[in-house]
């Protein structure tokens, strides 16, 4: 199976791909090689822009506003500057992907890795990984914005719970 091949060779991010990929179910081989591709093709473009690798399925804890929160991130990148690309892979159909960005604080799951990464400006993006699409990057925008309106929602829970409040 050569896409088991690469998976023992390949790097940390290329791993994590594999295991995405992995998700796909019944796609055949040929689709696995297709997409595994075409994410090699968006993967140098994307590396030409200056962004490199830094770490694949990276367990954090971070404890903002006094909650303990605790997570796994797909993969974190070094963007040119010196900024974090927080990337969750998505196996869906890119227009899901899209409406997730445009949801706003609606897709909790970026806003969530932003407070784990502890970082000061991070960026966050879902990789959309279709069956029969091309790779795509969907960076959500005004992150911090909504980590921090999530963070408040999530302080004003837990304070509503210990004061035996119900949650709405």
């Amino acid at each position: 199976d050569e896409m088991y091949d690469a998976k023992e060779t390949a790097r940390p991010s290329h791993r994590t791909l594999a295991r995405s990929v992995d998700r796909l179910g019944p796609a055949g081989l040929e689709e696995r090689a297709r997409l595994r591709d075409a994410y090699l093709d968006w993967l140098t473009q994307y590396e030409a822009t200056g962004a490199t690798f830094e770490s694949a399925e990276t367990e954090l804890k971070a404890q903002p506003g006094g909650l303990q929160l605790f997570g796994r991130l797909d993969r974190i990148d070094r963007l040119p500057g010196g900024a974090p690309m927080l990337i969750d892979y998505k196996t869906e159909r890119v227009d899901r992907s899209k409406a997730r960005v445009a949801a706003g604080n609606e897709d909790t799951q970026l806003p969530f890795y932003a407070l784990l990464s502890g970082a000061d400006a991070p960026r966050a993006a879902y990789l959309n990984l279709a069956e029969r699409e091309a790779p795509s990057l969907h960076e959500l925008p005004k992150l911090l914005t909504l980590a921090e309106q999530l963070l408040a929602g999530m302080q004003t829970d837990m304070a509503r719970i210990a004061a035996g409040q119900p949650l709405p």
